[in-house]
């Protein structure tokens, strides 16, 4: 398994081993999960949220809750944020069913969070797959459009985690997907969205990656059967001006030019985060193991 990048901010002192953890609640329906902060300096988790909340900080949020209970007016909501970012919320955990319970996120309700989520990346589903995976359960390969969802969405959870590993792996679990299902173009275009104007997932190897997928239907179903599929690609190539054009027509070229025509899905693995800083200037074939991609 890949090891993850060091990390660049000090957790809480208490060991790997200590049963002290930091309580996360993910989505409107404050799914908990609990995670040590060791395991989370691992990655860039504490880099985007910020550090944790004191002891004395939680003591204060409670007992202003409190205090809100006894005027009669209730529990302050919860803050529900669209960027990711530690809560300010005053309220305790709300209710989870026992079924929606695991041992990686059973909680207890009595207990104030140290985060809240929400955005629309963080759902549970999608957090679970990271927590797993700091926890050495890799993802599944997904086997329905639902699951592809979840996988993208936590993708985009390890991109902004540095957690190159479960990039990596969720990347191969998509190459297997395809192995037996086509393309659906909606994917690709649900991942760059999430960057708004920030051009830099022209480097993210899940979108080159996808972006050789399609080049590859494309060429090898023909446009007509490929946009019968995909419909809003013929909007996608004639509307608007989406720098990720350049992206698939540069995969056409490098298809084209290529000797033999490689199916991203079971030719060599060319998608690793560790590759995705070098050049991508030469098209694919049987003989190369790896591709160089800028």
């Amino acid at each position: 398994m890949s090891t993850f990048s060091s990390p660049r901010v000090r957790a809480p002192k208490p060991g790997i081993f200590s049963q002290q953890t930091l309580l996360i609640l993910v989505g409107q329906d404050r799914t908990p999960f609990h995670v040590h902060p060791t395991t989370l300096a691992k990655t860039g988790f504490f880099e985007v949220h910020g550090h944790p909340p004191t002891a004395a900080e939680k003591e204060h949020r409670l007992q202003l809750g409190r205090a809100s209970a006894t005027l009669g007016m209730g529990t302050p909501p919860t803050e529900l944020k669209q960027e990711p970012g530690r809560s300010r919320s005053s309220s305790r955990s709300s209710t989870v069913n026992a079924e929606q319970r695991s041992p990686i996120n059973a909680a207890s309700n009595s207990t104030l969070e140290d985060y809240h989520l929400v955005n629309h990346v963080f759902e549970p589903a999608a957090f679970e797959v990271i927590v797993k995976w700091l926890y050495n359960q890799p993802p599944g390969v997904p086997g329905n459009r639902g699951q592809c969802k979840t996988l993208l969405r936590a993708y985009a959870l390890a991109l902004q985690y540095s957690i190159d590993g479960l990039q990596d792996a969720i990347v191969e679990n998509f190459r297997i997907y395809h192995q037996d299902f086509d393309l659906n173009f909606d994917d690709l275009v649900w991942f760059i969205n999430r960057f708004g104007d920030d051009l830099s997932y022209r480097a993210v190897p899940m979108v080159i990656y996808l972006a050789d997928q399609t080049a590859y239907e494309l060429t090898t179903h023909g446009y007509d059967k490929f946009v019968a599929k995909n419909q809003f690609f013929q909007r996608f190539l004639t509307t608007g001006d989406r720098p990720l054009r350049a992206i698939i027509f540069e995969a056409l070229v490098n298809l084209a030019r290529a000797p033999q025509a490689v199916d991203p899905a079971t030719g060599p693995n060319r998608w690793s985060v560790a590759g995705s800083t070098n050049n991508r200037s030469q098209p694919p074939t049987d003989e190369m193991e790896v591709i160089e991609i800028d």
